[in-house]
């Protein structure tokens, strides 16, 4: 009876052992799936950040495209001079002055070109036109500027020198060279 409570206790303390070690191995293989688990949440998070800053930079980059297309409307090149021309008789007009293209150099290099103008009207006319000019997307320097009040004399001169009487009587002249900074060859 001894040998057969014997083998019964040996047989528990087996079954313990063996018991015991099953649930170890199980709890060692959950723990490798958990830290498993864990590697790929990490994993995870990685890719989520890497997809948001993908998603920030290409808000960036379309935020300096956008900045980079404005720049590039202010910068002029040798095909915008009629516009650039328009714009300053568009100028003259709003401001009731009278423009007077005089010359146009257009450089090769990279030198500013410079367009020479007379402008002609009342003192208003000649400062809002001078203002429209500074309130240029382009950007503009005066190399030179001659802005004079004429004589009476003058106003009914023609360009022959010959007396006429003019509606249009102007009281101030601007003559100027407009230098474009904002300027590239291609």
């Amino acid at each position: 009876m001894f040998k057969l409570r014997r083998k019964v206790y040996l047989f528990i303390y087996l079954t313990a052992f063996l018991t015991a070690v099953f649930w170890g191995f199980i709890m060692y293989k959950l723990n490798g799936i958990k830290n498993e688990n864990s590697l790929l949440y990490g994993k995870i998070n990685e890719a989520k950040q890497k997809i948001n800053e993908a998603k920030n930079t290409e808000i960036a980059y379309e935020e300096l495209k956008v900045k980079m297309d404005a720049i590039n409307e202010i910068i002029l090149n040798k095909n915008d001079f009629v516009k650039l021309i328009e714009n300053l008789e568009t100028f003259a007009s709003a401001s009731n002055a009278e423009l007077k293209l005089k010359s146009a150099n257009i450089p090769q290099g990279n030198e500013a070109p410079v367009l020479g103008f007379t402008a002609k009207g009342n003192f208003n006319a000649i400062f809002l036109f001078l203002k429209m000019i500074e309130n240029s997307p382009h950007l503009f320097s005066f190399s030179r500027v001659v802005i004079q009040k004429n004589s009476v004399a003058d106003d009914f001169k023609n360009d022959g020198g010959q007396k006429i009487e003019n509606e249009k009587s102007y009281k101030w002249m601007m003559d100027a060279d407009l230098k474009i900074l904002s300027y590239k060859e291609n």
